[in-house]
């Protein structure tokens, strides 16, 4: 059989969706629907009182926003509301309908997201204009949205400062929060002014991996899209987007910007820059005139450092470290001397050394029973290096360790709305200590020197966030800062327990302060033109470190104290009073504690909650499995085209998913079809499916004398399921029905000599994959390895005819070794062999040089890539392949083609070498033993030169140029030539391929 080369042509990319993995949502009853005037919300009953809320909250956003852009959605947009993350986040897409992802979790103080008065409106107001802005079509693309439906949305191939600033921008003007007004955004702007590191408008869209990366579009986009209104005005903005819903040049945004704004996107955004200068410069100047504090280096380097903490004696200092190169780690200094140890590749939310010294306790997500990823307790002992989990699924964040090592204090969220709880570590109980009212957050629990008491940072909707004190018993003490929606975070203890550190932005910049418990006054310790985080006071008092913003991310610096906190000899007693607190006995431990206190820039009540009526989830409810896109596409052949329509349909949990469509060969003159239909609910999933396709192969003889340029008809039917064990392995079965039929015209004698008619078996396969990749890897893998497994039976006790019986097994290792410094040493080894009936021409087929990923054909146990032959060169029933690549990184530019929709990340090499061969059923390589098996095979080296690219503002996809030429056994290769450029093979090969070789 012969393959060409190909390359997939999606013929409208410029719509904006995210796929959702099948079974992400857990196969749980429960599952409720409320059907409301403009949406569906689709939730799990323990989330009851969130969804009820968001309805109130959807239908006021759909109100103000719908008017506003002009649009009005048809049908019921889709909500899925889902508590199985710890991560705050949501997106939307338009295809194949509008629908929308809402993860209720709030955000942490130190998040950009931090900046809310109501996380759930914040939230529902973003994703809603998304699918308002990208559901729009008009003009030229009215007609073209009725042939291919809801493909056509044309604002996706704006830039993401684009569609991200617009939705952020949303966010900040109908709430009393978002990103807009955050003093986290304004610190990336105004260090990035300060430092000349202000990003050109090619890297807003933020595809890049270097800071600020992903957040740029978010965090520039919004202020950029506020500069624009503010300037031109809310018309003008509108019509804007009318312009890139409805004209044809659905790129050409810097002609619609010249035609509303009077001058391109380029030159808005040198003018919006140079305001910024003008503006932080003189910022700048007066901050300098109140003087600054000087901090000075402690820990440093390309990475990113967070979490400084010392251990009880002073004498260590766990922290973390972030890097797009590589994972993030949890490190433990000897302040004394000597190299960090590392303790883990992990990401904390908090760290806690033990009284005793002998283990630090922190928080990291992990997954949990496959459909959910949570914070869990972890310790480390710090002379074996190894760690346990402490708890499983208990959604435990920011631990901190009581003075006497008993007990571990720490935050657990449920449903939007947190609590504090206790684990016990001599019985491995946990028990509730505070639980707040509704859609209360809390963060950084922090236990006074003497145990008596804890800080901790307390969010409440409409309040913000504030500081609060409370006993160790979980009474509630009092409120120890009240500033509207600033942002206060990281309370920590001085020695003598007379003052909490934190970390706050209420004038804008984030800076440490002090709260003096005695004089009940607070005072400010730094004055810094970034910000500064996560103050870590040493027990002697003499040292604070700081995580601070250089521009480039984070390091750690010391602080000077100057004498601004007094510190007494000995810890704060326990009789000594608090003034202002409660009565004597306080809250009792468990008491529903609520502080309401007033905004700052405004008065609003609790909005009204309607009590709508839900009812059992119902995945076939309504139209959303008819068509409702068509998705052409195209693939260049050797004689001709195949091109190709699908559409598909899925409902809002994805448990249920189908694609379908058509074909049509040119050569072969074939109209084809494939269908396919998967339940991915519970494990296994199950799938059916149908496909009808044209096979070349090329120019066959036959002893009647004819020759015929010959295509095949394959006509299949199948039934699978697939089991995942654990994350990293899989197993999966099919049985498939499969007729062979002549598109070509032969005669009968010539068809009984080829193997046509039916091929029925079953197929089973085994995947592991344990790999680990890092944003700014040249590898699609760094380090790791992946097996496959695959075995194909055909039997006529299975319904083949008795001549197509087959047994073919296959296999493919991968071990992926890094280097350092994302230089990686990639391997594979790869083979199979078939028993039974033979197959004309064969197997298997070695040769090409085709790629894997983004717009490429993808994996198959039947090809193996030997560079250096053209593709298929040997077709047969044994085959052996072996591959060693050095991949090295060259340059990393991050620059892209301005506003155009095209963006180059990294640039690489890679140096490989292909060693294989393939047999006939007839041959046996092993008959002189091993002595003469690698005899015949071909070896194949060269090089190529990759790209790492961006296409449509949100494809990655690695782009291959190179030579390969056979060095060892090329007589064999004898007239040879390459397909595409007629020279001989034997003089070398041009390689020109979409994807990764392995």
């Amino acid at each position: 059989m012969r393959r060409v080369f190909g390359v997939v042509f999606l013929f409208f990319t410029f719509f904006s969706f995210q796929t959702v993995e099948a079974g992400l949502f857990h196969p749980f009853k429960g599952w409720r629907t409320i059907d409301i005037q403009h949406f569906s919300i689709h939730y799990h009953q323990s989330i009851e009182e969130v969804a009820q809320r968001a309805a109130g909250y959807l239908e006021e956003a759909h109100e103000k926003l719908s008017p506003q852009y002009q649009w009005k959605p048809w049908g019921r947009t889709q909500i899925v509301l889902t508590d199985n993350f710890d991560d705050s986040n949501g997106l939307a897409s338009v295809l194949p309908y509008n629908w929308i992802l809402l993860r209720v979790v709030p955000p942490e103080p130190e998040s950009s997201l931090a900046m809310y008065d109501d996380w759930l409106k914040t939230l529902i107001t973003h994703e809603y204009t998304h699918i308002l802005h990208l559901d729009a079509y008009g003009g030229f693309w009215k007609p073209v949205h009725w042939i291919l439906g809801k493909l056509v949305a044309p604002a996706g191939l704006t830039p993401n400062w684009v569609k991200e600033g617009t939705a952020t921008l949303e966010e900040t003007e109908e709430t009393e929060g978002g990103r807009g007004r955050a003093a986290y955004s304004e610190m990336l702007l105004r260090t990035a002014i300060l430092n000349k590191q202000f990003p050109t408008i090619d890297r807003a869209a933020g595809v890049h991996w270097k800071w600020p990366g992903f957040q740029t579009p978010y965090i520039f986009g919004v202020k950029f899209m506020q500069y624009l209104k503010e300037r031109f005005g809310e018309e003008k903005f509108q019509a804007f987007h009318k312009k890139t819903q409805r004209n044809f040049f659905i790129g050409a945004i810097n002609s619609h910007a010249r035609t509303l704004f009077g001058k391109s996107f380029y030159e808005l955004w040198k003018d919006w820059k140079k305001e910024l200068e003008e503006k932080y410069e003189g910022w700048e100047s007066n901050v300098r005139q109140k003087g600054l504090t000087e901090v000075e280096r402690f820990l440093s380097g390309k990475e990113s450092f967070y979490l400084p903490t010392f251990s009880r004696d002073g004498e260590k200092l766990a922290y973390v470290t972030l890097s797009p190169r590589k994972a993030s780690t949890l490190w433990l200094k000897d302040l004394k001397g000597g190299k960090p140890e590392k303790l883990g590749e992990r990401t904390p939310s908090q760290i806690s050394f033990s009284p005793d010294g002998g283990s630090l306790v922190f928080s990291s997500m992990a997954t949990h029973k496959r459909f959910y990823r949570y914070y869990d307790l972890f310790q480390v002992d710090l002379k074996t290096k190894k760690s346990k989990r402490l708890t499983h699924g208990k959604r435990a964040r920011d631990p901190d360790f009581s003075p006497d090592g008993s007990k571990i204090l720490f935050a657990a969220g449920e449903g939007g709305t947190d609590s504090l709880k206790v684990f016990d570590v001599e019985t491995r109980e946990i028990t509730s200590l505070v639980e707040a009212s509704p859609f209360t957050q809390f963060a950084n629990p922090r236990f006074s020197p003497d145990g008596s008491q804890f800080a901790v940072v307390r969010f409440q909707n409409r309040v913000g966030w504030e500081l609060c004190l409370y006993r160790a018993d979980g009474s509630f003490i009092k409120q120890l800062t009240k500033n509207g929606l600033s942002v206060e975070s990281r309370p920590t203890w001085s020695p003598d327990g007379r003052f909490v550190l934190f970390s706050s932005d209420e004038d804008g910049v984030n800076n440490f302060y002090a709260y003096d418990l005695t004089t009940e006054k607070k005072q400010r310790l730094t004055q810094v033109l970034t910000g500064v985080f996560q103050p870590a006071l040493s027990p002697d008092g003499n040292t604070l470190l700081a995580r601070y913003y250089n521009g480039d991310g984070y390091d750690i610096r010391k602080v000077p104290l100057d004498g601004l906190m007094t510190v007494d000899s000995g810890p704060r007693t326990k009789d000594k009073k608090i003034k202002n607190e409660k009565s004597e006995e306080g809250l009792k431990a468990n008491a529903t504690d609520v502080q309401p206190t007033s905004l700052a820039r405004s008065q609003q009540s609790e909005p009204q909650v309607t009590d709508y009526e839900p009812h059992k989830y119902n995945p076939f409810r309504g139209s959303l499995f008819l068509p409702r896109y068509v998705l052409p596409g195209f693939i260049v052949l050797d004689n001709g085209l195949l091109v190709s329509g699908a559409t598909g349909g899925n409902d809002p949990l994805h448990y249920h998913n189908w694609i379908g469509g058509a074909t049509y060969r040119t050569d072969a003159k074939h109209l084809g079809y494939f269908g396919r239909y998967t339940f991915s609910r519970y494990q296994p999933t199950f799938g059916i499916g149908i496909d009808d396709s044209a096979v070349d192969f090329g120019t066959l003889s036959f002893s009647t004398g004819n020759t015929y340029h010959f295509y095949e008809e394959r006509r299949q039917a199948y039934a699978f399921f697939s089991v995942p064990l654990g994350t990293r392995q899989a197993v999966g079965a099919s049985y498939f029905y499969e007729d062979r039929m002549p598109i070509t015209g032969i005669l009968a004698n010539e068809a009984a000599a080829l193997n046509l008619g039916i091929f029925s078996g079953i197929n089973i396969n085994y995947v592991y994959g344990d790999r680990t990749a890092y944003p700014a890897s040249i590898s699609p893998t760094e380090k790791g390895r992946t097996l496959r497994l695959n075995g194909t039976i055909t039997d006529g006790r299975l319904g083949a005819n008795e001549q197509n019986e087959q047994k073919i097994f296959s296999g493919d290792y991968r071990e992926y070794i890094p280097l350092g410094k994302n230089h990686v040493i990639a391997m594979r080894a790869a083979g199979g062999i078939a028993f039974g009936d033979a197959i004309l021409p064969g197997t298997f087929s070695l040769g090409g040089s085709l790629g894997e990923g983004a717009l490429t054909g993808g994996t198959s146990s039947r090809s193996f890539s030997l560079r250096g032959l053209p593709l298929s060169t040997l077709v047969r029933d044994k085959v052996m392949l072996l591959s060693t690549e050095y991949r090295l990184p060259l340059v990393s530019p991050q620059r892209g083609l301005g506003t155009w929709p095209i963006f180059l990340n990294n640039l690489h090499l890679g140096f490989f070498a292909d060693y294989g061969d393939a047999w006939g059923r007839a041959t046996d390589p092993t008959k002189n033993g091993l002595r003469d098996f690698f005899d015949d095979f071909f070896l194949g080296v060269g090089a190529e030169l990759r790209g790492d690219f961006v296409i449509g503002h949100g494809l990655p996809l690695t782009g291959r140029v190179g030579y390969a030429r056979i060095m060892v056994n090329r007589d064999r290769l004898g007239n040879l030539r390459d397909p595409f450029l007629n020279n001989l093979v034997r003089n070398g090969m041009f390689i020109l391929q979409w994807g990764s070789s392995f």
